[in-house]
């Protein structure tokens, strides 16, 4: 697997000074390497006597620097250990590997996960792994069920074992979203990539794509092909010591307060002494668009950085796939990279409005929504009521009518709006007030009408008028609610007032506190009039 390797977002020539002392020669950084401790900087493996010379030693001394390597010890002479590079990795060698890189504490349940994994077991001579097998299994990273079988002695093949770090690096989501054409496509420059198990083609060509893993010069890439320990520990140099991580995979800096940042987390080298990092945004045709500490200043990483979505100018980029990757660089001007990984930039917008922003009960109230890119679904919830959907033709502008009445309560009221998204949803508030349609129609009867005449006060009104009072000839007569909207009352014309016309002010109250009047001019006439005149008047 000496092919195997990290793909690169970086560009060198943009680098240059920062990592100028990265391109060591060989004879150097053996020399380096020689001059360093020859026991353990963490853990308690000697150094490996058998992996000087090796073409993998530099990969394995970086990681036995780091602690997470295991040998065999000499029973006789506890100062000599071999790594056996050339020996094929088993399945409870990696992923044991794999649990110390990623800092997974063990753990110790009540009884085993998996029948072949006793408390006892050895994946080595002196080597318990039980319970850092179980801990990988609660960290989230064994493909292996509970219950199930989980084989510890049986070899790790190369499609297992980058099914095992797809898992590891947090890239399953995105290999399980890769549509079957996308990963034919990738797989295809393999000769024999039909070889592949179907259940791991997925893994493999996220790993391809994020290049994790390349094939071999004769164009295979031998996924049944067992890995060596030597091949087990250039991988997981290459892919793991390094982590640059984004805590969610797809972010829109759209403004709304909700995900317009995305966090990376930095985990880096435990053991090493970092002097200098940078990491990097990219297109996917691997074009930087964002540096993070662009000005190369010398120092360790922070353990959390953001992004908003723009270029290092402060322009904002378009939606699409992007890429990331992180490098650290070591006292000693060797450089470590990340692996690269996807960052979704989407643009989620919610736009609502609703008109007339004022209605009466029976009025039709609109109500209409924008969404960018297309929703699945946008619904509006009224004060009172369950949840209206709205229509769409394009699932971009969608509309709704509704009815203005009850059981709406009266007054300025709420209208939220929600927009479904394939990953997630947006919401707006928009307002619009309920008010009544209030009204009077007003009458006196007789009129004209004389003195002592008895008069028939009468109203009709809206339903949301609780009270009805009439003016006439200065003084207010409180008239009867007689049937809903119907009232009714009585006045007599006054003896020996002069004649003329008189107003009879009708005054209805709302339930809301609002007024509505109407007024009927009363003509009062001299008894010897010989006409009388009945007049209706609204």
């Amino acid at each position: 697997m000496k092919n195997c390797k990290s793909g690169s977002v970086f560009r060198t020539s943009s680098l240059a000074g920062m990592f100028a002392q990265s391109a060591l020669t060989l004879a150097c950084l053996i020399a380096l390497l020689l001059s360093g401790p020859r026991c353990a900087a963490s853990g308690w493996d000697p150094w490996y006597i058998d992996a000087d010379g090796h073409w993998a030693w530099s990969y394995i001394r970086v990681l036995w620097e780091e602690g997470v390597t295991d040998g065999v010890i000499s029973v006789t002479n506890p100062g000599i250990s071999w790594y056996y590079p050339d020996r094929y990795v088993t399945r409870a060698q990696f992923i044991v590997l794999l649990a110390k890189v990623f800092g997974l504490p063990p753990a110790t349940p009540p009884y085993p996960s998996y029948p072949d994994v006793p408390e006892n077991y050895n994946m080595l001579a002196g080597k318990p792994a039980w319970s850092l097998i179980e801990g990988a299994l609660a960290g989230g990273i064994s493909l292996v069920a509970p219950g199930d079988m989980f084989f510890p002695d049986s070899y790790t093949t190369r499609e297992e074992a980058v099914a095992f770090l797809i898992r590891s690096l947090d890239l399953e989501p995105h290999s399980e979203a890769m549509s079957s054409q996308e990963v034919v496509n990738i797989l295809m420059r393999f000769k024999d990539w039909y070889n592949i198990s179907p259940g791991r083609r997925n893994a493999m060509a996220c790993a391809v794509r994020f290049g994790i893993i390349e094939g071999y010069d004769d164009g295979t890439v031998k996924p049944g092909r067992f890995m060596t320990r030597a091949e087990a520990a250039t991988v997981v140099y290459r892919s793991c010591l390094v982590r640059f991580s984004a805590r969610k995979d797809k972010f829109s800096p759209d403004g709304d307060g909700v995900d317009d940042t995305v966090t990376f987390d930095f985990t880096y080298l435990k053991n090493q002494s970092v002097v200098a990092w940078q990491a990097v945004i990219a297109t996917e045709s691997l074009s930087p668009v964002y540096y993070f500490n662009p000005s190369q200043i010398p120092g360790q990483p922070p353990a959390v950085v953001s992004w908003d979505g723009r270029d290092n100018a402060g322009n904002p980029l378009p939606p699409g796939l992007y890429v990331y990757q992180a490098r650290v660089q070591d006292a000693r001007g060797r450089v470590f990279f990340s692996v690269t990984k996807p960052l979704y930039l989407e643009i989620h917008s919610l736009e609502a409005s609703l008109y007339p922003t004022e209605c009466v009960d029976g009025q039709t109230l609109t109500v209409i929504a924008e969404t960018v890119p297309q929703a699945s679904r946008v619904t509006a919830q009224f004060a009172a009521g369950p949840a209206r959907t709205l229509s769409s033709s394009d699932g971009k502008t969608w509309v709704i009518e509704v009815t203005v009445g009850p059981p709406l309560p009266l007054g300025r009221q709420p209208v939220t709006i929600t927009a479904d998204f394939p990953d997630t949803t947006r919401t707006k508030t928009v307002y619009f007030e309920r008010v009544q349609d209030t009204w009077l129609l007003a009458a006196v009867e007789p009129n004209p009408a004389s003195w002592n005449q008895l008069l028939r006060l009468e109203a009709l009104t809206s339903h949301s008028v609780t009270e009805v009072t009439v003016s006439l000839f200065e003084e207010d007569t409180v008239l009867g609610q007689s049937s809903q909207g119907a009232w009714t009352g009585q006045r007599q014309v006054p003896f020996g007032i002069p004649s003329g016309f008189y107003p009879a002010v009708f005054t209805g109250k709302a339930e809301d506190g609002k007024t509505v009047s109407a007024t009927v001019w009363l003509e009062v006439r001299d008894p010897e009039s010989e006409e009388i005149v009945y007049v209706l008047s609204k």
